[in-house]
């Protein structure tokens, strides 16, 4: 037991360990400003930690607030060029729709492809292009990409992992030290509707004078995400899946309340 009690705090070191060592490679490039948390939205984490009003730790918290700003920085990346991106996955039932709680390290994205762009070239173009202003947009505003930004078949599926800071030290060995980002070049069935997206914190938080209004963001509907995570399940269970892994557990974790 002692044993795999060290590799636990190991495997927890080595990870925060590398995301200080790329904080210091990402200034290292220039009066770069990693995105962090104001200080009254860690004093309101603080606040509910001390209370216990959550079974979530501060760091959690802390990334799914984080999480709800990539996903308001993406969708209006894809505005601004005039592409169709749409908040989807688990985490918008939670931050979105709010039908369920959780908080979760990941957000997922689908793009809808105009009709005027034909042709596998031309798609492919399209979908760079977006690639690229969505890599911009989130750098401006404080996630350094970790690693590359991939794409596959065509750029019909795009991946990235971005970077944060954090005023919460790690307790968690499942909590990855970034913002992962999937994005899949295929149209909603259902009607797209436009949401507020509501963290965490802000369900449990108490009541503010004047809070600042939550930010709107296209997203697809319940009924359209709960069919694709069927599918996705049944496509794992099945062993479609060259390779797969459980989820993480950060994203398992309940939000409910302690009595």
């Amino acid at each position: 037991m002692r044993t795999a009690a060290r590799k636990c705090r190991r495997g927890w070191l080595t990870m925060w360990d590398a995301r200080a060592s790329f904080a210091r490679s990402v200034s290292a490039r220039g009066s770069f400003s990693m995105r962090g948390l104001a200080d009254k939205q860690i004093q309101a984490i603080e606040k509910v930690t001390r209370r216990r009003t959550v079974a979530l730790s501060g760091a959690m918290l802390e990334k799914d607030l984080l999480v709800r700003d990539a996903v308001e920085i993406v969708c209006r990346a894809g505005s601004q060029i005039g592409a169709h991106i749409i908040f989807c996955g688990g985490t918008a039932l939670s931050q979105a729709h709010g039908v369920i709680e959780r908080m979760s390290e990941d957000a997922d994205f689908r793009i809808v492809v105009p009709k005027a762009v034909t042709g596998q070239t031309a798609k492919r173009r399209f979908l760079s292009s977006i690639k690229a202003a969505i890599q911009k947009s989130l750098e401006d505003a404080g996630f350094p990409l970790d690693g590359e930004m991939k794409g596959r078949n065509g750029n019909e599926y795009i991946m990235g992992q971005f970077a944060y800071q954090s005023a919460f030290t790690a307790s968690d060995g499942a909590l990855r030290p970034h913002i992962k980002i999937e994005i899949t070049a295929f149209a909603p069935i259902s009607p797209i509707e436009t949401k507020p997206l509501r963290t965490v914190l802000d369900r449990i938080g108490a009541p503010q004078k004047d809070p600042p209004p939550a930010p709107l963001v296209p997203v697809v509907s319940i009924a359209d995400t709960v069919a694709d995570k069927i599918v996705g399940y049944l496509r794992t269970g099945l062993g479609l899946h060259k390779k797969t892994r459980p989820p993480p557990r950060s994203s398992q974790w309940s939000a409910s309340r302690t009595r």
